[in-house]
């Protein structure tokens, strides 16, 4: 008899196990749905993607937004494909005068 009630205990066990588990995924689940909802409704409240807005105050929130990694690359991004004419940047892309270290 003892055998009997360690077997129905170990099942009732193992099924908590799979209650417990199951009620965790589902809620983790929930969780990454509701930060996906959330975020894609902030997303729209963005100034610099509403059109509506004055494009001063559409600039200023775009570059309070951006790194100044972000910012030094927009200025000096380098136009057009460099697989053709690479002997062009054979010492750079920068013009000569600009190939010092650049603190920040």
């Amino acid at each position: 008899m003892p055998n009997a009630s360690y077997s129905s205990r170990y099942q009732t066990y193992k099924i908590m196990k799979i209650k417990m588990i199951k009620s965790k995924v589902l809620f983790l689940t929930a969780a990454v749905v509701m930060s996906i909802v959330f975020s894609c409704k902030n997303e729209d409240k963005l100034s610099y993607k509403n059109p509506d807005a004055a494009i001063e105050d559409r600039v200023e929130d775009l570059l309070s937004r951006m790194t100044i990694e972000e910012k030094f690359g927009q200025v000096f991004m380098v136009p057009g494909d460099l697989s053709d004419g690479k002997e062009k940047y054979k010492d750079g892309i920068f013009p000569n005068e600009y190939k010092t270290k650049i603190q920040i």
